[in-house]
């Protein structure tokens, strides 16, 4: 009903096919985005993508597991940063588009 309405437009099937690296954390626990779904739906829609799974539901993830959240930032950010071939410009004007 309306919930699930709300809910469903947030998935990521509604948005376009991403290639570019990130990390989703996901919890075992997770009623909002289950871990079958995040797994199976995230990795087809999002080939590049690196999904981690912890020991929480969805909020209690990003409270118990900052540790995880933190060290998979740092992993993209490295990626990032060893696949790119052009030098990084560090003018003030383009500070915002870091």
């Amino acid at each position: 009903p309306f919930l699930d309405s709300v809910l469903s437009a947030t998935d990521i099937r509604n948005f376009p096919r991403k290639n570019f690296p990130a990390v989703l954390i996901s919890g075992n626990s997770d009623l909002y985005v289950p871990s079958e779904y995040s797994v199976k739906t995230w990795r087809s829609h999002w080939p590049s993508i690196d999904v981690r799974l912890v020991n929480s539901g969805h909020v209690s993830g990003m409270v118990l597991n900052r540790h995880v959240i933190i060290s998979s930032a740092i992993d993209v950010l490295r990626t990032v940063a060893t696949s790119t071939s052009r030098p990084v410009n560090h003018r003030q004007e383009d500070a915002t588009l870091l």
